[in-house]
């Protein structure tokens, strides 16, 4: 029996010397070829890693970039039924229904909405500083200076798109 078969019966474990004494030899030129694909394998994987990296880098700027763009106000827009309201009573901001005003459920006071008529096209914008409406199907309600400019009177398919929020006070 040679002697390196010898060193690896089960009494004594293989380690990485005489372990690497079995392994078959390569040539020069083999050994060289081999660590040129090594290399070029890393190369590839690294230079994918970077190209992921760089991508994704750029993926986050351009949704940042878009995000502040856009910032929070104009990414609201709703569509349905304004109505007009009278302007004579108090409103639930405590001011009287003036010129361009509205009311909306849940945006804040002092909110600048666009409202867009959907069949003439007409457009104004309003402050909101009152509440409603509150009637089902209806999202907003336009003081009757609005509404005239818009061109109704009465119920008119609109869209709304938020143009500012107030600024928030400590």
């Amino acid at each position: 029996m040679p002697a390196a078969r010898k060193a690896l019966t089960p009494s004594t474990p293989p380690t990485f010397d005489n372990a690497s004494s079995l392994a078959p030899r390569l040539s020069d030129e083999a050994r060289a070829k081999s660590e040129r694909k090594r290399a070029t394998r890393i190369d590839v994987k690294a230079a994918h890693a970077r190209s992921f990296q760089m991508t994704h880098r750029r993926s986050i700027s351009v949704l940042l970039a878009l995000f502040l763009a856009t910032s929070i106000s104009a990414a609201y827009a709703e569509s349905g039924i304004a109505s007009s309201y009278s302007g004579g009573e108090r409103t639930a901001s405590g001011e009287h229904a003036g010129a361009l005003t509205a009311a909306h459920r849940t945006l804040p006071f002092g909110t600048m909405v666009q409202v867009t008529h959907k069949t003439s096209g007409r457009s104004i914008i309003v402050r909101i500083n009152d509440r409603g409406p509150f009637v089902r199907g209806r999202v907003i309600d336009v003081s009757r200076a609005g509404a005239s400019q818009l061109g109704f009177s009465g119920t008119a398919p609109v869209v709304l798109t938020v143009i500012s929020t107030p600024a928030k006070s400590p």
